[in-house]
This record gives structure tokens, C-alpha cells and sequence, in this order.
């Protein structure tokens, strides 16, 4: 079921859907923007898929599309019945080999449990035999994080069935997390494709803005050409970015009661996203000071906004549930933002799954997930 929307998008824009949340991709692949540059890359997947070579490697900076593609290669094969398609995007911390070896068992089904080796490669072969193509996406740096899983997957290489691998790996990683271990560094001996996603252009941002909203019904344009540019030239192009100001742009809009979104909206949104040292020069090239509208806390923007007290001050406004949703939302939209641009990918990411189950009420999930956050802040700044 796609992401019901409780806020501003249905009451204002009338929007059963919120279309630049990122829970729309994992649910269908009716939600994925394709570029010409990403259809041809996909091409390139398949083949290597269909050829069941062991290895292929998508990489590209936080926010490309890395998770949304993923989904999107989740969705697509699972329309076909001669793939079996898992996605893995939680791993135990220290995973053992068995792990891994049930993970392959439930290839087979959801019930098989694990017994020996032998077995397995026994149950796998027969599914080949039938002619399924046996694909592994995995999305959750797993080059830089499981050396056990590595090894694992590196000795199943070696195993053939009429002259095919066993299966096959899709990797989605950073540039980052491929060099931080030799395991990996092994994998890519192996690879028989290697994907670089890159930013959109700027024709293609403002396509992939209409895109989104075509999908939750809105024909007319929105955004103004002028606001559209300047979303491109904000964002440099990244996806996750666009969403996000787009996002922020289409809630001051139905805060004024506006209908269309111009380039003084998107310059007041990008104020909140810009206020950290390293992204100084957009604020310089895009904002005219007398322009903004928008009134903020700059302690609140600083990159000091994510200490225990202002994690358990949000924990408690939901538990007490005296805040309605939407300021709640807004909340962490900005902390969001913050952290994105402060290269904190993974609160930024924990966050929106917390946003995710606030948004359809859930708010224990939502606790949970922040009582998360703020285990993981601790861990980080070792005592916060």
C-alpha cells in the first residue's frame, strides 16, 4: 500500500499521496523516475542478470538514487516469473556464515530451513534447473561493513550449474565504503559491471518534479519555470535533495495559502537547507537576504541541532501527543535537512523512517525508531 498522506497534501493540495516521500518508490516501481542514462544502465543490469555473472556494483554519492534503484530493480523482476529476487537491507551487526546460508534458503521458501551446504546447493540447482535466475540486491553497504557475508558470497562465485554462477549480486555503495575493507576490494576483482549514478540535469530535474506530481494526480504545473531552475541549481541535481526542497517549498506554499510556487518560495526554502559552512556559497549565489520570509532559531540550525536534549524533547511531543502530526513532520523534516547536509546520512535516513510511520500514525514505531536515533547519536559523539 503506498504512503498515506495525513498532512498538508490532502488537506491543502488534496493529495491522497505525498509525492516526494520516499516510501512511494518502496512500494512500486510506478514511482521511479527513468532517466535515458538510467534506462540504458538498467539494460546493461538485466543483461548481466540474464548471463547470472556473480557481481555488479551500482555506485554513486548519498542521495543519487542508490536505495530508490534498489526498490525499482526489486519491483521490475519480481513482474517476471523466472526471477526470484530478494532485497537485503538489514544485516546483523556481527552476522555468521549461517546466516547467510538461510538467507539463501529462503530462496526456496519462506519455511526451508537451513540443514548443510550440500543441501542448499542441491535446492538452488533445482531452481535453476527450471530456469529461475536467482538475483541478491543488497542496499546497505554491506562493501564496507560485513566481511563475513563477503567471503561467503565470494565462495559461492566459484559454484557453476550448466556453466552459470549460482546466482547473482547486485551491490549498491558508496565510493566511499568500496575502498574501506580488502574483502571488497576482492569483490570488484569479480565485478562484471560497475553502475555510476550520476545527478539529474537540468531538463531532468524539472521532468522528474512533474513526474511526481503526475503520479498523485496533479496536472497543472505547480512550480514556476524560474522555481524550477532554481531547485536544479540548489540541489545540484541530486534526487534526495530535490525531494526534500520540494518538499519544504510545497509546505510554505500551502502555509500562504499559495497556489503556484515561484522562485521567492524556493528561496526561502533553501535558507533552511543552507545554513551549514560548507554549503555557504549557495546562500552567497541564490539568496537575497531581503527576500527571506522565513523566521528561524539559528541555534536551532546549527549543526549542534542533534544533541540528547533536543532528541528527547521530541520523543516526548509525540508521546504526549499534544503537537498535532503536521508541526511534528515539519520538525523532523528540518532535522533531516540538517543532517543530509552535514553528511550524517544515516540519522538522515532512521529519521525518515521515523517520519514515514508518524505520518500513518504509528507512533510507537515512530518512538522507536528515534529512541534509535538517539542511541545512535550517543555512539557517535561518544556520549552526547
Amino acid at each position: 500500500m503506498y504512503y498515506k498522506n495525513s498532512g498538508f497534501y490532502r488537506n491543502y493540495y488534496k493529495f491522497e499521496m505525498s509525492p516526494f516521500h520516499f516510501a512511494l518508490q518502496q512500494d512500486s516501481s510506478d514511482f521511479y523516475f527513468l532517466t535515458d542514462y538510467l534506462y540504458k544502465k538498467i539494460q546493461i543490469i538485466r543483461h548481466f542478470i540474464d548471463m547470472q555473472n556473480p557481481f555488479i556494483l551500482v555506485t554513486g554519492k548519498d542521495g543519487l538514487g542508490k536505495t530508490a534503484l534498489s526498490y525499482y530493480l526489486y519491483h521490475t523482476l519480481k513482474n517476471f516469473s523466472d526471477y526470484i529476487s530478494i532485497r537485503i537491507n538489514l544485516v546483523p551487526v556481527n552476522p555468521s556464515p549461517d546466516w547467510f546460508h538461510q538467507l539463501l534458503a529462503n530462496i526456496i521458501s519462506p519455511e526451508h530451513t537451513f540443514s548443510s551446504w550440500e543441501n542448499l546447493i542441491n535446492k538452488l540447482a533445482s531452481l535453476k534447473e527450471k530456469g529461475k535466475k536467482i538475483v541478491l540486491i543488497f542496499d546497505n553497504s554491506i562493501l564496507a561493513q560485513h566481511k563475513n557475508i563477503l567471503e561467503s558470497l565470494r565462495a559461492s562465485a566459484n559454484i557453476f550449474i550448466k556453466e552459470q554462477h549460482l546466482f547473482s549480486s547486485i551491490f549498491m555503495s558508496s565510493p566511499e565504503d568500496i575502498k574501506k575493507t580488502s574483502e571488497s576490494q576482492e569483490i570488484l576483482k569479480y565485478l562484471s559491471a560497475r553502475i555510476v549514478l550520476k545527478p539529474l540535469t537540468s531538463q531532468e530535474t524539472s521532468k522528474y518534479i512533474t513526474f511526481q506530481l503526475a503520479r498523485v494526480g496533479q496536472e497543472r504545473p505547480l512550480f514556476t519555470p524560474d522555481a524550477l531552475t532554481l531547485i536544479h541549481q540548489a540541489t545540484r541535481g541530486v534526487p534526495l535533495r530535490i525531494n526534500l526542497l520540494a518538499h519544504t517549498a510545497m509546505s510554505i506554499s500551502s502555509q500562504r495559502g499559495l497556489v503556484n510556487i515561484d522562485k521567492k518560495i524556493i528561496r526561502d526554502a533553501v535558507q533552511i537547507m543552507s545554513q551549514t559552512d560548507s554549503d555557504k556559497n549557495i546562500v552567497s549565489t541564490l539568496l537575497d537576504k531581503s527576500s527571506s520570509t522565513v523566521e528561524l532559531n539559528n541555534n536551532d540550525l546549527s549543526t549542534e541541532v542533534f544533541n540528547k536534549n533536543k532528541i528527547k524533547q521530541l520523543i516526548t511531543e509525540i508521546s504526549a501527543g499534544k503537537k498535532p502530526i503536521d508541526n511534528l513532520e515539519g520538525i523532523i523534516t528540518k532535522y533531516i535537512f540538517l543532517n543530509l547536509y552535514t553528511g550524517n546520512t544515516d540519522i538522515a535516513k532512521m529519521l525518515a523512517r521515523s517520519q514515514i510511520w508518524l505520518s500513518r500514525g504509528n507512533t510507537e514505531a515512530s518512538l522507536k525508531v528515534l529512541n534509535g536515533v538517539s542511541t545512535l547519536l550517543r555512539q557517535q559523539t561518544r556520549g552526547i
